[in-house]
């Protein structure tokens, strides 16, 4: 169930044949050097199935015949009343401040959606960024360093618009949490995102955050309320734990061919 942990065992299994199954969350980019991509790529294939969390990660490994499995959230994020949307007003980001989040084309979009009457908050547990003295000088910006995880969830509903500009990523946590309380989200135009939100609507190219924002914000209440509910019901069909366990169950039973329910997750 992590990468590393998987190449570093891959020969064990192999030699002692042992059923397995490795379960990938990285994309290929996430490790630097052709060789070390290589070696990793090489111990993947001695498994009898892999699993990853997104048709993104499986396309970055290539060569890697990969079985799809989303990601899964609790019952306790699919709420069965629907968010009301009046505007847009409540910007959030959540997540790590670096570069391979995004974290600096928001913050050079920033002067122009705060000078835009937009309230923009951060959620983050980084402290040390550099990206973090940036953003704490501005006083217009709301930063959450300590929240826990029935707090994030909260925050993720009081928002009105979430953003993820994350230069690569297999599978967004927070897009999905978002959309499961019917919170509107715009992302990077990369494969992922894509994915997940499955609506070019809500996706920006070339540092386009502002305008994105605007061109949401110019909808009105009842285009707002119907794409909130349009991302909250994929949510609950794509990314819910139950069909998450479903389906790495079902790889499990045909691989071990057994109806043992010991087996299964």
């Amino acid at each position: 169930n992590n990468t590393i942990e998987a190449m570093l065992v891959s020969d064990f299994v192999c030699k002692n044949n042992i059923p397995s199954i490795a379960h990938i969350h990285d994309m290929k980019e996430s490790f630097t050097g052709f060789y070390k991509k290589n070696i990793i790529a090489k111990s993947l294939k001695k498994y009898d199935r892999l699993i990853t969390v997104s048709s993104a990660t499986q396309r970055s490994w290539n060569d890697l015949d990969f079985n799809v499995v989303y990601n899964g959230l609790d019952n306790e994020y699919f709420n069965i009343h629907n968010k009301q949307y009046r505007s847009i007003k409540k910007i959030g980001f959540i997540g790590s401040l670096n570069k391979r989040k995004g974290i600096d084309i928001l913050i050079k979009n920033l002067n122009k959606i705060i000078k835009n009457n937009y309230e923009v908050n951060i959620v983050t547990t980084d402290i040390t960024s550099k990206y973090y003295n940036t953003l704490k000088k501005n006083e217009n910006i709301k930063i959450f360093t300590n929240l826990n995880y029935k707090e994030v969830r909260n925050f993720m509903k009081t928002i009105d618009l979430l953003i993820v500009p994350s230069r690569f990523d297999p599978l967004p946590t927070v897009i999905m949490e978002a959309m499961a309380v019917g919170t509107i989200v715009i992302g990077n135009n990369i494969d992922s995102i894509k994915e997940m939100l499955d609506d070019t609507k809500l996706l920006y190219d070339n540092d386009s955050i502002y305008e994105k924002i605007e061109e949401i914000s110019g909808m009105n209440n009842s285009m707002l309320n119907n794409l909130s509910i349009k991302l909250k019901n994929r949510s609950n069909k794509k990314f819910k734990d139950s069909t998450k366990k479903d389906k790495i169950n079902y790889i499990i039973k045909n691989l071990l061919k057994i109806e043992d329910k010991n087996y299964l997750v």
